[in-house]
C-alpha cells in the first residue's frame, strides 16, 4: 500500500489534499515543515518509508523547501530509496520552482490554487498510482 505524507499549514488545503487522495494510500498529515521532517524520520526507522511527500512551500518555522532538504539528507543518512515529491505555492516565480526542484530536489511543482485533475495529473506524471486518473471527480 501506498504511504502519502501530505504537508500543509492551511487546514483546508490539507483536507482538500487528504480527500483527494483518500482511497489512493494510506496518508499522514504535518502542519509545517519541522512535523514533516519528524513524520518522515519515525516512518523511516519504522521500515514504512513514504512513497510521496506532497509540500506546500510557505509555512511557519521550517518551510517547504528546508523540509525537503532535510527528507532528502534522511534517505540518504538511511540508504533509502528517494520518495517522489510535489511541491504546491501561491508562488509562481521561476526562483521558487528552481530552489524547490534543483536546490531542495522536488521533482515537481504545482501553483495554487490546484484544481483536482491537475494534482492528479501531477501525481501520474511522477509514477504514482494510476487509480489516481480514474478516481470520481
Amino acid at each position: 500500500m501506498q504511504r502519502l505524507l501530505l504537508v500543509d499549514d492551511e487546514p483546508v488545503s490539507l483536507r482538500f489534499l487528504s480527500k483527494a487522495l483518500a482511497g489512493v494510500g494510506e496518508t499522514a498529515e504535518a502542519r509545517d515543515g519541522a512535523e514533516a521532517v519528524t513524520l518522515f524520520r519515525q516512518a523511516l526507522d519504522q521500515g514504512r518509508p513514504f512513497a510521496a511527500v506532497v509540500m506546500d512551500i510557505m509555512m511557519p518555522g521550517v518551510d517547504g523547501i528546508e523540509a525537503v532538504r532535510r527528507i532528502r539528507a534522511l534517505e540518504a543518512a538511511a540508504g533509502a530509496e528517494p520518495c517522489r515529491v510535489l511541491m504546491l505555492s501561491c508562488l509562481d516565480d521561476a526562483e521558487h520552482q528552481m530552489d524547490s526542484q534543483y536546490g531542495a530536489g522536488a521533482d515537481g511543482y504545482l501553483t495554487k490554487p490546484v484544481d483536482l485533475a491537475t494534482l492528479r495529473r501531477a501525481l501520474a506524471n511522477l509514477d504514482l498510482p494510476a487509480n489516481l486518473l480514474d478516481a470520481e471527480e
